[in-house]
């Protein structure tokens, strides 16, 4: 199958990025033809400097390119300014298309694709919180199939190498912002038994202004990186207190690359659901959001060595769930599934 990615954002950044870094390469893997495409008429270095190979393609020739595909899918609903512009382009697109939705607030009325639900024939949820959400808010509007399936992940430390590496090192990779809440985690920092460090590719000025600056979070800031094995590779802990209403309970992919550096993950309660792939005790330790459960709750986790190396151990087999081989074929069934149901 020939299938395009097509973004219409200025802008590369957030977790689906990380989605298409493992998708993209798994589709070939398994003998499907892919390739990303952004709206420019030139290229952007933003777009050079990612994992994936990206190809720039100017507005005007978007209905002779994209109609040479089996399916194009667009691989984030968040509608920033340019997105809005160019969302009308699609109608020139006669092959099946396909929204991936990540969380609730990329559809919202807030600078969401809510406006725009019936150009797509199907559309693709990562984490089954979402789906549920979806279906209750849009149940009978006939915007097509919906399913929900699992981040496909491909190991970076397959070896289980970084072991010897750990010290107590808590890390939180998540981008600053405001439903990440660092601002608990740095009320929690000064009780915590061990280092605490924040890495971020994407800071909101806004939520450091209002919840961050009186925060010493400069202290604790370690900067941008390159690839989260950098800075998951000594740390026993990563810490993300991702909290997003109807949202949760799903493997995002901090989790993922936590637990493939052997890194236990520590999660907020408000992120658990009633059928969390998530599970206290099992593949992450679950904390209290506020600062003193979050301390108390990675201090316990740093005294008991014993349930660290279980956590671990279950990991590897939820990173095998997760692996192409499992995921992989589960992706290909379904875009055969939206492209045999026809375009619109």
């Amino acid at each position: 199958m020939r299938i395009a990615f097509i973004n219409f954002k200025d802008f590369a950044y957030g977790g689906y990025l990380a989605f298409l870094s493992h998708l993209m390469p798994g589709l070939e893997k398994f003998g499907d033809t892919v390739e990303f495409f952004y709206i420019a008429t030139r290229p952007k270095k933003v777009y050079q400097r990612l994992k994936i190979k990206t190809r720039p393609i100017d507005k005007r020739k978007i209905p002779a390119v994209l109609n040479s595909f089996d399916l194009v899918i667009n691989p984030s609903a968040k509608a920033e300014k340019s997105q809005a512009k160019y969302i009308p382009l699609l109608d020139y697109v006669t092959k099946p298309k396909m929204l991936v939705v990540h969380d609730p607030p990329e559809l919202s009325t807030k600078g969401g694709l809510h406006y725009c639900l019936d150009k797509f024939n199907a559309f693709l949820f990562i984490r089954p919180a979402v789906l549920n959400w979806f279906l209750g808010k849009y149940f009978g509007k006939g915007f097509g199939l919906c399913e929900w399936l699992p981040h496909p992940y491909h190991r970076q430390n397959p070896n289980n190498e970084f072991g010897q590496m750990k010290r107590d090192l808590v890390v939180d990779l998540a981008r600053i912002d405001w439903d990440k809440h660092q601002d608990v985690l740095l009320r929690a920092a000064k009780n915590i038994r061990a280092e605490v460090r924040i890495y971020s590719g994407f800071i909101n000025p806004m939520y450091v202004y209002h919840k961050c600056k009186d925060l010493d979070w400069k202290s604790y800031y370690g900067g941008k990186f390159n690839n989260p094995m950098d800075v998951l590779k000594e740390a026993k802990i990563m810490v993300d207190l991702s909290a997003i209403q109807h949202d949760g309970g799903g493997t995002q992919y901090t989790f993922l690359e936590a637990m493939d550096a052997e890194a236990v993950p520590v999660v907020s309660e408000k992120w658990i659901t009633d059928k969390a792939a998530m599970k206290d005790g099992q593949n992450c330790v679950v904390v209290q959001h506020n600062e003193n459960g979050v301390a108390v709750g990675i201090n316990d986790l740093l005294a008991d060595k014993e349930r660290q190396a279980k956590i671990v151990e279950n990991n590897y087999k939820l990173l095998e769930e997760r692996s192409w081989k499992s995921v992989i074929p589960k992706y290909q069934e379904y875009f055969r599934k939206v492209v045999e149901g026809g375009s619109k």
